[in-house]
């Protein structure tokens, strides 16, 4: 799973020939479930527009070390993502989607999470060339979803739910963008038992090609291994390549 999240990284500047868009951002994080620790989380993102609709690539590598007694380290952090999602026009102003998504967060003890889902899409509201302050566009879904969480030690968690998603952005000045995306999927059978998403991005254009980021990535899961926390958050502040 790892190696395919590197690969992406690797591979995202070089997807610019097929008319992709996109950023790869390397960050100095503060991990908020540990203390005195270093990380290294590294983002990226990639969108190529089709004749009949969108298709969107992300991926997250997270990493961390905490030092404790004695000058020995341990790992605090060790996980990752890989999601993809393509939308498809039905009208201006509705479209329907499919969606997967792949994780895995060694000191949570997920050795896979996977999710497949489906449904459709509204726009709130669109500025079709969001370029100047003051432009938004706003996007909501609907939809199923299969998810299945395979932990180390038994406590395995699949169900079918709705899946329930919001991606909002709005440019605040000419080089500034704030991006907000939400998923929500509860299991039809317990509503009480539900994954949740939530990144939360302040973009600055520092150039052509460079941006900084300030964010706060959150991700919590209802029913995690016995014994581990049920939510994981980083905040982020860090330089990125947009191409």
């Amino acid at each position: 799973m790892r190696h395919s999240i590197l690969c992406l990284f690797i591979a995202l500047p070089g997807l610019t020939a097929a008319q992709w868009t996109g950023s790869i951002n390397l960050n100095a994080s503060l991990a908020q479930n540990v203390r005195n620790s270093t990380s290294l989380l590294i983002l990226g993102d990639a969108k190529q527009k089709l004749p009949a609709g969108e298709l969107t690539l992300k991926a997250l590598l997270a990493y961390s070390r905490q030092s404790v007694s004695g000058g020995v380290s341990e790992t605090t952090e060790d996980r990752g993502s890989l999601f993809a999602q393509y939308d498809f026009t039905l009208n201006s102003r509705s479209f329907g989607y499919a969606n997967a998504g792949l994780d895995y967060d060694k000191v949570q003890l997920l050795d896979l999470r996977t999710l497949i889902g489906a449904g459709v899409g509204w726009y709130v509201f669109r500025s079709p060339e969001f370029r100047r302050a003051g432009d938004a566009d706003w996007k909501v879904t609907t939809g199923l979803a299969y998810i299945a969480e395979d932990y180390r030690f038994g406590g395995d968690n699949s169900r079918i739910g709705l899946q329930l998603g919001s991606e909002y952005r709005r440019k605040l000045a000419d080089t500034v963008d704030v991006l907000h995306t939400l998923l929500f999927i509860p299991a039809f059978n317990d509503f009480g038992n539900y994954y949740l998403t939530s990144d939360l991005q302040l973009r600055t254009s520092l150039g052509r090609s460079w941006q900084a980021t300030l964010g706060w990535l959150f991700t919590y899961t209802s029913e995690p291994a016995p014994g581990i926390r049920k939510d994981t958050s980083n905040f982020v502040l860090g330089i990125g390549y947009k191409f």
